[in-house]
């Protein structure tokens, strides 16, 4: 929730409808002038002799208004008050914009679903993001989690995109329950996401079986995205060569800087390289020496670092 200092305005509106905001209070500002943007969420208070509220309402610059969204407190057992046209109505920090680092808070705007890794939002809010924000969501059941890799803004809307592997993604239906990370961290937010098992294949002989275990995860720290990978091939998987594995489209980062890693045979005790081709979703895998990565029976470790944003 953005916060603007000085905005103070009287108003002439009774009742308990959205406000119609006058000429600034001496010694404060109007919200335009306070530098408030049209369709701005804030928190607000109305003072109105012995009658006060507070709540969450959406700033309109055309007829400059603002709407009594959420009342969080009052003196009317937490209602809306009966203005009676002569009070005073400003911004202020309320308690609950107060939030210990480790918690959530509401995002107090409309997701809409935009595909299942993107949402929009309604005007520009690029500069309240940060790349690698956890966030949450529901959707008709228990919350969803992901981190934000990138956003965009584009009039009218901000498209944000985000990563969280298999376990969730967003679906062609309402947002609710919405909020963001307060750090990279906040209470409940998965340590890591798996990732389903790729398919592999091999630049030699081709696998006559898939390896026996393909283990995958990822997490992000920051603006570095880990994806890890355990391979174990079957004791009969006859591939030769180099290996490639191929994810489900929209497991991995569809965006990033860069993207490279290590591959390491624990069998033969050989490193080498990792790296991301073919529309973002193939992992390729390679010994520095040029010997086969592949081998029966063989174990593999895969780490791959992307540097989003």
């Amino acid at each position: 929730m953005s916060l603007f200092n000085l905005a103070r305005v009287v108003s002439a509106t009774a009742g308990t409808g959205t406000l119609t905001l006058g000429a600034a209070v001496s010694g404060c500002l109007t919200f335009a002038d306070a530098g408030v943007p049209d369709g701005a969420k804030v928190s607000y208070g109305i003072s109105d002799g012995v009658n006060s509220e507070v709540g969450r309402g959406t700033y309109t610059s055309a007829g400059t208004t603002l709407s009594r969204d959420t009342v969080l407190a009052s003196t009317n057992s937490g209602n809306k008050i009966n203005c009676s046209g002569n009070e005073q109505v400003f911004i202020t920090a309320l308690a609950e914009d107060i939030i210990p680092i480790g918690r959530w808070i509401s995002a107090f705007q409309t997701w809409t679903y935009a595909s299942a890794n993107s949402f929009t939002v309604t005007g520009d809010i690029t500069d309240t993001l940060w790349v690698g924000e956890p966030v949450r969501w529901k959707q008709g059941g228990a919350y969803k989690y992901a981190h934000i890799i990138s956003f965009s803004y584009s009039s009218p809307n901000t498209t944000v995109v985000i990563a969280c592997g298999s376990d969730y993604s967003i679906a062609n239906a309402a947002i609710t329950d919405n909020d963001y990370g307060l750090n990279s961290n906040p209470v409940g937010f998965p340590a890591a996401f798996n990732l389903t098992a790729p398919t592999f294949t091999a630049s030699g002989t081709a696998f006559a079986n898939q390896p026996a275990t393909s283990l995958w995860i990822m997490y992000i720290i920051d603006r570095l995205a880990y994806v890890r990978g355990l391979i174990i091939n079957h004791a009969a998987s006859n591939a030769t060569g180099d290996f490639t594995a191929t994810f489900a489209a929209g497991q991995l980062p569809p965006t990033y800087t860069y993207a490279l890693g290590d591959a390491a045979n624990y069998t033969t005790k050989k490193s080498g390289a990792c790296w991301v081709t073919e529309s973002n979703d193939v992992i390729n895998m390679a010994l520095y020496d040029g010997s086969a990565l592949a081998g029966n029976s063989e174990t593999y470790l895969i780490t791959l670092i992307y540097l989003l944003g």
